[in-house]
């Protein structure tokens, strides 16, 4: 089926590599401290690559009828992608800070099942993993700077009330998974709004995949 370029999706597409750039940029140009406006705008970057792996999961799902599999791949080359950033150019080891790279990774299979619950269950999964971030963070502990670790050995920071590498997955990495998956999710639904009036029958394999696992 034939389908028109979303010019919406290209623009984002375009500023989020643009404030990418700068952001990195940044540490490496200007002395430090950096101005707010500065902070501010490169702190764009990741939320709108976030925004836009939720989208586009429901967009190529819907435009060219991949199943999970498909998403599954895409996901664990991302998450490669993320890895292999760590080691040859931060020069740390790999799925210890939880960078947004790994958080896309695992949340586009996640977002390709999420389409097929009903609309109920998909708003109640965003409101539940917000409501359950503060609770994580109190129970299991929140650091203020995550665990990095030199592939020889040398730690990169080192702060008081440093938690473990599962709590970076899950509440105070640079990315958690709560609550970052939620926003996630919430651009899920948003893209299922904006693409409502598209019919394909994506929901229909959602639906049995998910009587199988």
């Amino acid at each position: 089926m034939a389908y028109n370029r979303d010019t919406t999706i290209d623009t984002l597409r375009g500023l989020a590599i643009f404030t990418m750039v700068a952001a990195n940029m940044a540490t490496e140009v200007f002395a430090e401290p950096h101005p707010f406006w500065l902070r501010a705008y490169g702190s764009f970057a990741a939320p709108l690559f976030i925004l836009l792996a939720g989208m586009m999961v429901v967009f190529t799902s819907q435009s060219k009828g991949h199943g999970f599999k498909y998403f599954l791949a895409r996901g664990a080359m991302v998450i490669t992608v993320g890895a292999l950033i760590d080691v040859l150019i931060w020069k740390v080891y790999p799925f210890t800070a939880f960078d947004v790279l790994y958080l896309i990774g695992i949340s586009i299979p996640i977002a390709y099942l999420f389409i097929g619950l009903n609309t109920l269950s998909r708003w109640g999964i965003i409101f539940l993993i917000f409501l359950a971030t503060p609770l994580m963070q109190h129970i299991f502990g929140y650091s203020e700077y995550p665990t990095e670790v030199y592939l020889w050995g040398e730690e990169v920071v080192s702060v008081t009330s440093q938690t473990g590498i599962l709590n970076h997955w899950m509440v105070d990495g640079w990315f958690p998974l709560f609550p970052w998956l939620g926003f996630s999710l919430l651009w899920v639904n948003l893209a299922l709004l904006r693409w409502k009036s598209q019919s394909y029958n994506i929901f229909g394999k959602n639906a049995a995949f998910l009587t199988q696992i």
